[in-house]
């Protein structure tokens, strides 16, 4: 299994995420991100939406309707206009062929309202990848907790239970629940329809750094054997001392059966903190990292299944994303096709995947084509 990660690095300025492959792209949407902020109205949370195939027709389902047709790679980009909310998480997107979506904030400061921002850029998982059941770990080296929601996007009422939380929570579509957890509670997440999971590091008002967002995937699409590029952030607004982390989330069965290993390492008491959920059934390593260019977690027995959440903070940056994510293939649309114009050097019909990066800030956007 290949994963392709994309980044926007540059000095008080980054953003990391998985690509997802267009086998596992779909026609439904959730848009995520977090809200404008009031002192920093001009950065505002959007997001992109690009065709893979002729003439398909997209809705956007805001306060009101807005119905596009686009041919395939034409794309356009949304942002809320005044009268509209602060936020788009929660705006549903369907279209007639399947569509790629990548959404986020220009520059958001977590919580807000006040503090230095930094980009939220993810590529966003259709509904027919989401699940039912999650796990949320705080991030390492930070000390003020983290922030965490859970968007509905089912057409009736969604049922959430949160571990440590009294009673159940009901969302309707597009509805979403934040909530702010202590810097060393791990918690579950279930619910009766497919949700969406994003977790949030506070920006430099709350915590030292700026903040990020993760799209958490389910249990359900854990992976395994996982190799991950660690991005090196400008050197000039390092923290002194500090390295990368990451966290791995896995069923405590694992844990138990085997360590687990970082780069051929095991990962122990020595090396790696331990936490664990409310019931015990799933375990949470966090440990730190030399950034570089491939880094590889891996477990003993086949048959073990991981999260690993990639991350690093700075006086002035930070990024957040998931290494792996076995994102279910979508409906049997007809992927076999050749990018039109010079965008390649080869012919990429001979493969079974094409993956699209969007390279994507306030004043451009560029797209590339990588085989695999």
């Amino acid at each position: 299994m290949v994963f392709i990660h994309g980044f926007i690095l540059r000095e008080q300025f980054a953003s990391g995420f998985l690509i997802l492959p267009t086998k596992a792209l779909d026609t439904e949407y959730i848009a995520v991100s977090y809200h404008r902020n009031e002192t920093t109205d001009y950065w505002l949370p959007a997001f992109d939406v690009m065709a893979l195939f002729d003439n398909t027709t997209v809705t956007i389902q805001t306060s009101v309707q807005d119905v596009r047709v686009l041919q395939r790679y034409e794309f356009f980009h949304y942002i809320p206009s005044d009268d509209e909310p602060l936020d788009i998480t929660g705006i549903r997107l369907t279209a007639t062929r399947p569509i790629s979506l990548m959404a986020g904030h220009e520059c958001s400061i977590i919580p807000g309202p006040t503090g230095k921002c930094d980009s939220l850029l993810k590529h966003i998982p259709p509904v027919s990848s989401l699940g039912h059941h999650f796990v949320l770990a705080p991030f390492l080296a930070r000390s003020t907790g983290y922030l965490f929601r859970v968007i509905a996007t089912a057409s009736d009422t969604t049922q959430v239970t949160i571990s440590g939380q009294t009673g159940e929570r009901l969302l309707l579509s597009g509805e979403f629940l934040e909530l702010n957890l202590a810097t060393d509670e791990v918690v579950t997440v279930s619910a009766d329809r497919p949700v969406m999971v994003t977790q949030y590091a506070k920006s430099d008002n709350a915590d030292i750094g700026d903040g990020t967002m993760v799209i958490i995937p389910p249990t359900e699409a854990f992976s395994s054997n996982v190799t991950f590029p660690v991005p090196h952030l400008s050197e000039p607004s390092r923290i002194p001392g500090q390295e990368a982390f990451i966290t791995i989330i896995t069923a405590c069965e694992n844990t138990e059966r085997a360590p687990f290993f970082l780069d051929n390492q095991p990962l122990n008491a020595q090396n790696a903190s331990l936490l664990q959920t409310p019931d015990n059934d799933y375990c949470v390593i966090g440990t730190s990292v030399i950034p570089g260019p491939a880094h590889t977690v891996t477990h003993p027995t086949s048959d073990a299944t991981f999260l690993v959440l990639v991350y690093d903070f700075t006086y002035a940056a930070g990024y957040g994303f998931v290494a792996g994510y076995n994102i279910r293939t979508a409906q049997d649309f007809d992927y076999e096709f050749l990018p039109t114009g010079n965008l390649c050097k080869r012919d990429l019909s001979q493969y079974t995947s094409l993956y699209m990066i969007y390279l994507v800030n306030k004043y451009h956007t560029e797209k590339k084509f990588l085989d695999s």
